[in-house]
């Protein structure tokens, strides 16, 4: 009989997090093409999974846990508003086990007008397993994504469904309760599939989780495809754009990460100056195109401090994984702020070069250049000049042997990824 496994994730309109998911469910229809996939249908994702018949829409409900907006309301109350929210999310699912806080706290799933709710356990009931596929969510910079995620595993391990998790960041973290939550609630986990070498591999450690039950697996964009070459051959010549001779630039302005703002004059200043020491032309390519952290707002803003206009935003009416994995394979070089336009680019071959400041891009950065281990791959905007910065991107630019080494390093994660993957769903599946 076919398993019914649910496959969750932190997708939306963000290029880089459709890659990850969309890489996962065909990897697991490609071992398993008889398993009822259902994928949970988040707001404002765009994907062209819906259109493979073996996959089935599920519902997306919101974790519901009425004590913790007890101050969102209250007239002089709102400044305790987000702290306490925080802190009454970690406590309930902390000791959700215990039946007097189930009473004071109960935890729910709610539909988006909240009218409708239901019982986790009675949501997770009809499936055989549940994936998460890859993502940066398991910190308290994203804090609701994390008691989503975590109140989704624990419901499926209290109904004995195990759970594999691939491709995760975990950190970095503030509070000592959340991630004592998500210590306790990764315990429980079948596996913890790893992006990242650093600091995520620490914290399962410290932990004391089982060691056979995490480890380094890479990202789960690593997999995904490229558009074909006369697709990416034809949004080169619509953009009036050369293979090989033009810098792909990024810059990422979001409520998670409002210290780029501050940066904002001196990244257009060095893009400049790049453009010019380098004699190509700049084209920013989104990554993301949600309200909050869109990435066609931010090269706005970039543009008004280029009195030059020397970039270009990337036309492109329908842009996928595929075809930005393609575009930034033909880039001279990348620079960045986004995490995944810099992994797209150097599993590609592509040099690039991760923008930052703050602790949760600071990680993602240090992330990127310990996996394709070169320092300079990471720039720290608060520590750096513009020409200091200027002089790291022009070396890591033009360092031939730096391209050989990430290619080499990105075709041995791509066989290790699917390995990983294939031997722990297989494990997943038998159980």
């Amino acid at each position: 009989m076919p398993k019914r496994i649910l496959l969750d994730h932190g997708a939306n309109y963000n290029i880089g997090d459709i890659a990850q998911l969309e890489n996962v469910a065909l990897r697991l229809l490609h071992n398993y093409p008889d398993t009822e996939l259902y994928i949970t249908d988040r707001p404002n994702l765009k994907t062209s999974l819906w259109d493979n018949a073996a996959i089935h829409r599920q519902k997306y409900f919101r974790v519901n846990i009425p004590g913790a907006h007890a101050f969102s309301n209250l007239p002089f109350a709102w400044r305790y508003d987000e702290s306490w929210r925080r802190m009454v999310s970690n406590v309930a699912l902390l000791y959700s086990e215990r039946a007097n806080m189930q009473r004071l706290f109960p935890v729910t799933y709610c539909d988006n007008d909240s009218k409708n709710s239901l019982d986790l356990k009675e949501y997770c009931k009809g499936f055989d397993g549940l994936v998460i596929s890859g993502g940066g969510f398991f910190n308290d910079t994203l804090h609701y994504t994390l008691i989503e995620k975590c109140s989704l595993i624990n419901a499926f391990i209290s109904k004995g469904i195990p759970v594999m998790l691939t491709g995760q960041q975990i950190g970095p973290f503030k509070s000592t309760l959340t991630k004592k939550l998500l210590k306790k609630t990764l315990k429980k986990v079948s596996f913890i599939g790893l992006r990242d070498p650093g600091y995520s591999l620490t914290f399962c450690e410290d932990a004391g989780i089982n060691r056979n039950t995490f480890g380094l697996m890479g990202d789960d964009s690593l997999g995904a495809p490229c558009a074909p070459e006369t697709t990416i051959e034809t949004l080169l010549k619509n953009n009036q754009l050369e293979a090989g001779n033009f810098l792909a630039v990024n810059v990422r302005l979001s409520n998670y990460n409002r210290e780029v703002y501050a940066h904002i004059k001196n990244i257009a200043s060095l893009f400049e100056k790049l453009a010019e020491r380098l004699q190509m032309p700049l084209v920013f390519i989104p990554i993301a195109f949600n309200t909050q952290d869109s990435g066609i707002a931010a090269a706005k803003v970039l543009v008004k401090h280029m009195p030059g206009n020397t970039v270009k935003i990337l036309q492109c009416p329908n842009q996928t994984p595929a075809i930005t994995k393609g575009i930034l394979k033909k880039a001279y070089a990348a620079v960045g702020v986004s995490y995944h336009f810099c992994v797209f680019a150097l599993s590609q071959g592509t040099p690039a070069v991760c923008m930052h400041d703050g602790a949760y891009y600071g990680q993602k950065a240090k992330n990127i250049s310990l996996f394709w281990q070169d320092h300079r791959l990471s720039l720290d905007l608060s520590k750096t000049s513009v020409d200091g910065a200027g002089e790291q991107i022009m070396k890591v630019s033009n360092d031939a042997a730096l391209r050989e080494k990430i290619k080499g390093i990105s075709e041995k994660a791509l066989l290790e990824w699917q390995n990983i993957f294939d031997n722990r769903l297989k494990e997943l599946m038998r159980q």
